[in-house]
């Protein structure tokens, strides 16, 4: 237990020295942050999503967490033009806040991403199979109705 606290001192002081002196390492540790946060404030709640599941408000809460983390990151977004948006489209974690229903939609192995998969299917990802070029246009005409039925715009 000892070996592991000297580890983990000696990797935050390694990580502090390389934020300090290089600009790209600063970039790459934003980056790992960022990437690390995403997956945690995807899938973390997915208990509370299973609550009502294909709900396009569960992606309100990892959005919220994204936001959060940009912040502390010093990433800052801005929402212009919304006006001219197709209804809800654009930035996730900067537009769920602001539209009121919408959903993704993404190839379908996204959805073996797990447990990122289930997360975006909880939140109502439309999943698509763009390889096939012969079922791909069924599929769009599908995606479509199925938007259509849950009143929702793509993004």
């Amino acid at each position: 237990q000892m070996g592991l606290l000297l580890y983990t001192s000696v990797m935050l002081a390694l990580l502090i020295i390389l934020w300090r002196i290089s600009s790209v390492a600063k970039y790459w540790i934003k980056f790992l942050v960022f990437a690390i946060t995403t997956l945690f404030s995807s899938c973390s709640p997915i208990p509370i999503m299973l609550l009502r599941p294909r709900d396009s408000r569960n992606a309100l809460i990892p959005a919220a967490g994204l936001r959060a983390c940009s912040k502390f990151l010093g990433l800052t977004h801005s929402v212009e033009g919304l006006e001219n948006v197709v209804k809800d489209s654009g930035f996730l974690a900067c537009l769920w806040p602001v539209i009121d229903n919408c959903t993704v939609i993404s190839k379908k192995e996204v959805f073996y991403m797990q447990p990122f998969g289930l997360a975006s299917w909880l939140w109502g990802t439309i999943f698509i199979d763009r390889v096939n070029a012969k079922g791909a246009k069924s599929a769009v005409n599908k995606t479509g109705e199925i938007i259509r039925n849950r009143k929702v715009t793509r993004i």
